[in-house]
């Protein structure tokens, strides 16, 4: 197989350096998408640039309010103890369904934007009985401020301060249910809130609205698609795989970073054509490290479940590289594969990134193209090339 390794590396170099970091739907994330069309477009059968609506700022934009509902449930707690439940449900319920649960709770309370997907289309040489779809996301995150002044602590302070919220709100309601007895209980839960409120004021600043380059993360791999594309055009023309009777799309999704809301987009305007004709979904994410490869079997948040057999053919596409590739259930944060499985279709994600502990570059200013590794970008091409010739002779 033909080493693009060099020329996928030189495509992140070459966006970054055009266009920057690309917060979602904005004008650099757009050229971007243009880039990408580009660089695909000679050896796709069409490519199609798709624009939406969205309000891109919710999804993390709504995290420093939560610091002034905890304020005022604490500030009621002793003399309105109703008031402070109210306070910390709306926190609770506003922390649920948007961030873990990816809904657009509070999306109508921020400023809508548009998006573009990009994608490009290859046809079979014969007639299509499926299709699969190769995505990475062209935006890039806002910094996390936690994350890159504390490192892996900052997800043990992250997870520390909601469990404080929880169990604050589970005071509240109790003081209220129980009519405040025992008292010195109910008052030593509030003081425990009151002492642990400036570790929940962290999320006053957990995130800035300062764009990080998103080298790995993730036109890492918006490359390996770029790859795919040129491998399977050359084979076309000269030789070599090229899927009989599946399709196949490459894409570069628009706001990943904002709650998934391209996959989103794509899923709402596609879903009947995607039922048509059998469609799989694959998230390609941040390959920065060629020994870091996972396959992605579900996640925690949203809480999603790949089928088996998806995930059973990357694991053989490994082997049959001489690679055993470890199958991971993703603890927080969630990639495009979320969205279209709970939407019903199958899919799954592959990622080069460290799970046990927090990389510095994850959504810092450290995410540069020198931290993604050229031989990372082409074993996950072809890796899935080789998985794409796995669900190709299944019929």
């Amino acid at each position: 197989m033909t080493d693009y390794s060099g020329m996928m590396h030189k495509f992140i170099c070459d966006v970054i350096d055009r266009c920057g970091p690309r917060p979602s739907c904005s004008d650099a994330e757009k050229k971007a998408g243009r880039m990408y069309a580009d660089a695909i477009r000679n050896c796709c059968d069409e490519v199609r640039t798709e624009s939406f609506e969205c309000h891109p700022h919710a999804f993390v934009g709504f995290i420093p309010f939560l610091v002034p509902l905890y304020f005022l449930a604490l500030v009621f707690y002793w003399r309105a103890p109703l008031a402070s439940v109210v306070f910390m449900a709306v926190l609770a319920a506003s922390f649920f369904f948007e961030f873990i649960r990816y809904r657009r709770f509070l999306d109508p309370l921020f400023p809508k934007r548009s998006g573009e997907n990009v994608y490009g289309v290859i046809r079979p040489s014969g007639q299509a009985k499926r299709r699969i779809i190769f995505a990475g996301h062209l935006d890039s995150a806002y910094e996390f401020n936690i994350w890159l002044l504390f490192k892996s602590a900052g997800v043990a302070l992250c997870v520390l301060s909601i469990a404080l919220s929880m169990v604050f709100f589970a005071a509240c309601a109790g003081k209220v249910i129980a009519g405040n007895r025992p008292e010195w209980f109910f008052d030593l839960c509030g003081r425990i809130a009151l002492f642990g409120f400036p570790l929940f004021t962290l999320n006053l600043v957990f995130h800035t609205y300062k764009p990080v380059p998103g080298a790995g993360d993730n036109l890492s791999a918006c490359a390996v698609t770029v790859g795919m594309a040129k491998t399977l055009a050359g084979a076309r023309k000269g030789g070599g795989f090229f899927p009989r009777n599946t399709e196949v799309v490459l894409m570069g999704t628009s706001s990943e970073e904002a709650g998934l809301r391209g996959a989103l987009a794509y899923c709402e305007a596609h879903m009947a054509e995607m039922k048509s004709l059998p469609t799989l979904f694959v998230s390609l994410e941040s390959f920065h490290d060629e020994n870091e490869l996972k396959i992605v079997r579900g996640g925690m948040t949203p809480y999603v479940k790949h089928p088996k057999d998806v995930v059973d053919d990357f694991v053989k596409a490994g082997k049959d590289m001489g690679l055993n590739i470890p199958v991971v259930v993703i603890p927080f944060g969630a990639a495009d594969c979320a969205e279209f499985q709970r939407r019903g279709i199958p899919s799954v994600g592959v990622i080069g990134i460290p799970t046990k502990k927090l990389p510095p570059y994850y959504h810092t200013r450290y995410d540069t193209p020198e931290v993604v590794s050229p031989a990372a970008l082409q074993r996950a091409m072809e890796l899935s090339l080789r998985f794409l010739e796995l669900r190709e002779g299944k019929g």
